[in-house]
């Protein structure tokens, strides 16, 4: 344990195989529908992406008892740290209930009093890096059990890890709060931005034309999927376009070739204005001189006639129009809403002289450059004040948050505690696993197609029927036997699935 942090005396650096057991999580057969669906919560990495919640109670997923008692998945009690240990590394949180875990984890069962789950997870969030470092793998890092175990851990008195949870949980709502407060003001200055763009628009003096009276052309991409390349010109779809600008940051790409058929269609010039029809709807940018790029349908294209309208202008009004949609009610389709072409041709805009034109675009643009700079000072404020909350963990953990007291539990004693509690806790595992009955091999039962559809109690899937039967490592002898008893079964189709039952 060289090169580790400072930390008082009174503290000891220990591993996290010293504080608790560590287990690693698994997953069920998938083709066994019985180890789904049961009483027990399931979780993967995917279930704590964008998870601010110090407790996890659930994921999206549920196995059975028998889904756990046939895989390598193990049943964590409440108050466990899970620490995700592949794609992405990182992920903390503690059980707020019994639960499993996928092969995603390294998890961490405390059996001993004197260690707070609270203090571990605050402390795992603060060693992704080390953890990182501390991985292997050729296509994608993965921590491994023995070197989680290894993860070096500050350990305190349960007094001192108290007080340093109250602390820590103290600064984090008043910085909770703060940008609670800075979000607020964010909200406030869209919502000026629109009021901006609804006062200049709403009382306009100006004659209502269609949009594709004073345009040349209102198109979109390409239809169809082109194939892609490493690299080459950019290919533009709805989640390259935001915050009024072309993202090219990110973009896939196509050959030159394939962007000089597409461009006879659909050709994207500077000055021309983009909307995105599908998808998310509404958002909006003016081309700009470089790069080239082609579009994809769900993205329109407005060429400009210079001589009629004003780029900008035309950029703030759609800003305005779409500011205005219901877009529940205003566009079509039910499944998936979809601004047409001939809806967009149709839009009523205000016209007035050019000149005129390029005034009040020149005029809103002075005032939303004014709120922009106020927006980026106070992002700033946001990204300085969530620093702190990493911050406040690294100072914690090197007690500079609090102090210790006469009363705390001396380190040497609370060791001795945690490892007594640690090898009960093991013993009375084993005697569990000793007394409990031998799992017999799982076998499947040999039914046919007809014999899985007597035994199902409604029409099921053809896949289910594929895995409950005889067949389910065989496709193509599965699919053999079902045209055998094509006579003897009913398909139903609707617009998604079938389901098979016999006639």
């Amino acid at each position: 344990m060289s090169n580790l942090k400072k930390i008082p005396n009174h503290w000891k650096w220990v591993t996290l195989d010293d504080i608790g057991i560590v287990v690693s999580g698994g997953t069920p057969s998938t083709k066994e529908p019985e180890f789904w669906n049961g009483d027990i919560p399931w979780i993967t990495p995917a279930d704590l992406s964008g998870y601010e919640e110090v407790f996890v109670s659930k994921g999206s997923r549920n196995i059975s008892q028998v889904g756990l008692d046939y895989s390598s998945a193990c049943l964590l009690p409440e108050n466990s740290v899970v620490f995700s240990s592949r794609a992405p590394i990182g992920y903390v949180a503690i059980t707020k209930n019994e639960l499993a875990t996928n092969q995603g984890f390294k998890n961490l069962i405390l059996p001993s009093s004197s260690v707070n789950p609270k203090y571990v997870y605050y402390y795992l969030k603060t060693v992704k890096e080390l953890a990182e470092n501390m991985s292997s793998g050729t296509t994608f890092l993965e921590l491994s059990a023995t070197k989680f175990k290894q993860i070096p851990f500050p350990l305190a008195s349960i007094e001192e890890q108290n007080r340093i949870i109250e602390r820590i949980e103290e600064l984090f709502s008043q910085l909770d709060k703060s940008i609670e407060n800075i979000d607020n003001t964010l909200k406030l200055i869209e919502l000026q931005e629109k009021n901006i763009l609804h006062k200049t628009f709403k009382d306009i003096d100006a004659t209502i034309v269609r949009l594709e009276d004073v345009t040349l052309k209102i198109t979109d991409g390409t239809h169809h999927t082109p194939k892609y390349t490493k690299n080459g010109i950019h290919f533009i779809s709805v989640k390259d376009i935001r915050d009024g600008k072309i993202d090219f940051s990110n973009t896939k790409f196509i050959s030159e070739e394939e962007h000089k058929n597409l461009i006879k269609r659909c050709n994207p010039e500077y000055g021309d204005v983009l909307i995105t029809k599908s998808g998310t709807i509404g958002r909006l940018a003016i081309v700009p001189k470089i790069p080239e790029f082609s579009l994809f349908v769900s993205v329109a294209l407005i060429k400009i006639d210079n001589k009629k309208i004003n780029s900008k202008f035309l950029f703030y009004y759609l800003e305005y129009f779409v500011s205005t949609l219901n877009i529940k009610e205003d566009i079509k389709g039910a499944v998936q809403k979809n601004f047409h072409l001939e809806d967009i041709r149709e839009v009523n805009i205000p016209f007035v002289e050019l000149k005129e034109q390029i005034q009040i675009s020149e005029y809103i643009e002075q005032q939303i450059n004014s709120l922009n700079e106020l927006k980026k000072e106070v992002i700033s404020s946001k990204k300085t004040k969530e620093k702190l909350f990493f911050k406040i963990l690294q100072e914690a953990f090197q007690a500079k948050l609090t102090n210790q007291l006469n009363t705390d539990t001396p380190i040497e004693i609370l060791l001795k505690n945690v490892t007594k509690e640690k090898e009960k806790y093991l013993l009375n595992q084993r005697e569990i696993i000793k007394n409990r009955p031998k799992l017999k091999k799982m076998e499947k039962e040999n039914l046919s197609i007809i014999q899985v559809l007597e035994k199902s109690k409604k029409p099921i899937s053809p896949k289910q029927l594929w895995e409950n039967s005889m067949y389910s490592h065989n496709i193509e002898k599965f699919y053999s036997e079902l045209k055998k008893v094509q006579n003897k079964i009913i398909e139903e189709k609707t617009e998604t699935n079938s389901f098979i039952s016999l006639k």
